[in-house]
């Protein structure tokens, strides 16, 4: 089970293990948030991103994808695509263990990256 929380809001919860999905995160969505009309349009790109350069290892130039569709890279951003897609792994098989984690990051419950993280994890859960 994968839910994504606020870090604003952050309380204990027992049971569940974090996971900060943040800029400062090989989770976090590379794309800055620069207008709030922009909001998704960052979080599309993300998708795109983080199916074809994390989960299925493509070749994906990040900086020609964000040029082409007037977008910004963070500075805060890790790209280590190899560390990402471990922990999607480890996340993936922590669950099938019957483990739960908690996605941090700063947007929700507006939407945000780790909305769609949830969805793409969950779907690989199913068809694994």
């Amino acid at each position: 089970m994968f839910k994504v929380v606020n870090k604003r809001n952050l309380s204990n919860e027992i049971g569940w293990i974090d996971i900060v999905i943040d800029r400062s995160s090989v989770l976090g969505n590379p794309f800055e948030l620069l207008d709030e009309a922009d909001r998704d349009k960052v979080c599309n790109a993300y998708v795109v991103f983080a199916w074809h350069a994390i989960w299925l290892g493509k070749e994906f130039d990040l900086f020609d994808y964000a040029k082409k569709n007037g977008l910004v890279i963070s500075k805060k951003f890790k790209d280590d695509r190899e560390k990402a897609r471990n922990l999607i792994n480890q996340m993936i098989e922590g669950v099938q263990k019957g483990n739960k984690y908690r996605l941090i990051c700063w947007c929700f419950p507006k939407r945000c990256h780790g909305m769609e993280l949830v969805k793409m994890l969950n779907y690989i859960l199913e068809n694994s």
